[in-house]
C-alpha cells in the first residue's frame, strides 16, 4: 500500500514516524476502526478502546505514550476492534 506524505514538515515527520511503524511493526498508527463511541459520551470508545482523552489528544501524544496506550488496548482486548463483523451483528 503507497501512503503519500503530507507537504507540511511538522506532518511529514509524524507521517514518517507512522509509516515506519507500520513497515516494522505491522501496526497501524492508530486503534481507531471508526466505530467511535466517545462522541456518543462514553469515557471509554468501544470501538478502539481508549479514553476520550487519547482519542482527541492521539495526533499530540508522543511515540512512547501511544506505544503505552496500544499495549494496554492489547492486554485488554475488549474493543470492537478485537472481534469480527459478523461477532458485532450478533
Amino acid at each position: 500500500m503507497v501512503h503519500n506524505a503530507p507537504a507540511h514538515p511538522a506532518r511529514h515527520l509524524r507521517w514518517s514516524l507512522a509509516n515506519r511503524r507500520r513497515q516494522v511493526t505491522g501496526q497501524r498508527d492508530t486503534p481507531c476502526i471508526a466505530i467511535c463511541s466517545t462522541s456518543n459520551g462514553d469515557d471509554i470508545c468501544k470501538g478502539c478502546g481508549r479514553s476520550f482523552y487519547e482519542v482527541t489528544n492521539w495526533i499530540a501524544m508522543t511515540e512512547p505514550e501511544k506505544a503505552e496506550v496500544w499495549q494496554r488496548i492489547e492486554t485488554e482486548r475488549t474493543a470492537l476492534r478485537y472481534t469480527t463483523y459478523k461477532e458485532r451483528a450478533q
